[in-house]
């Protein structure tokens, strides 16, 4: 190659190719939904650097939304194309946590004990309200499990 005749060229041009396949490939790795586990007693949202595990106990409600909260900013999080997740502060002023595979339709919103507010959705509307089927059901049984652990004895 003409244009890269000394060695010290060459160097920088593969250190400059190897960091942006690696750039590139955690954008890709980012991009895909998340792995999510819901039980009983919690659920775990794992997704690249973003994931989050949370008890059924720390959670106030479960709520079916039916648009995403518009943002004003990513406080610490990832934005390409129709993903975002992370931290993000919401045109109302409120800092959330958003897993959101889609930018329009319908969304899960987890509001917490401590007030933070999480809002989930998948690729796909109808598989995000299958999941919140199952997430709803997880959270009231325990909740009326936990409040009404006497009866259940």
């Amino acid at each position: 190659m003409k244009f890269l005749k000394s060695k010290w060229e060459r160097s920088v041009c593969l250190v400059v190719a190897i960091v942006l396949l690696a750039a590139l490939g955690m954008i890709c790795w980012q991009m895909q939904e998340p792995v999510i586990d819901v039980t009983n007693t919690r659920i775990s949202i794992d997704c690249p650097f973003y994931g989050v595990v949370v008890d059924w106990k720390d959670v106030r409600q479960v709520e079916w939304c039916g648009a995403l909260p518009l943002l004003s900013s990513r406080t610490n999080g990832f934005a390409a194309g129709k993903v975002r997740v992370g931290h993000f502060c919401a045109k109302s002023g409120e800092r959330i946590r958003m897993f959101s595979y889609s930018r329009v339709g319908a969304c899960i919103c987890f509001v917490l004990c401590s007030g933070e507010k999480v809002y989930l959705n998948l690729k796909n509307e109808e598989r995000t309200k299958e999941l919140f089927d199952i997430v709803n059901a997880c959270f009231l049984f325990e909740h009326y499990r936990t409040r009404h652990s006497n009866l259940l004895l």
